[in-house]
C-alpha cells in the first residue's frame, strides 16, 4: 500500500526531501560574554589542577638533562 493510502498519513509531516527550517540554529546557545566568562572560568580551573604538576616538570627539567 502506497505510503500516501495509509490511514495514518498525515500531510503535515516533512518528507525526507523536504527542506526545514532549523529554528534552533537562529540564535547561538551561549552569548558572547557568557562564553568568555566560561572560557575564563575553564582556564583557571585548568591551571589551579595542572599548575603544580607543569611546576614539578619544569623544576625536574635541568636534573633530567644532565643525567
Amino acid at each position: 500500500m502506497p505510503e500516501k493510502d495509509r490511514p495514518d498519513h498525515r500531510e503535515d509531516v516533512p518528507v525526507l526531501t523536504e527542506i526545514v527550517e532549523d529554528e534552533g540554529a537562529r540564535r547561538p546557545a551561549v552569548d558572547g560574554p557568557a562564553l568568555e566568562a566560561l572560557a575564563r572560568e575553564l582556564e583557571r580551573a585548568v591551571l589551579e589542577r595542572l599548575g603544580p604538576e607543569v611546576d614539578r616538570v619544569i623544576q625536574d627539567a635541568p636534573r633530567s638533562r644532565s643525567r
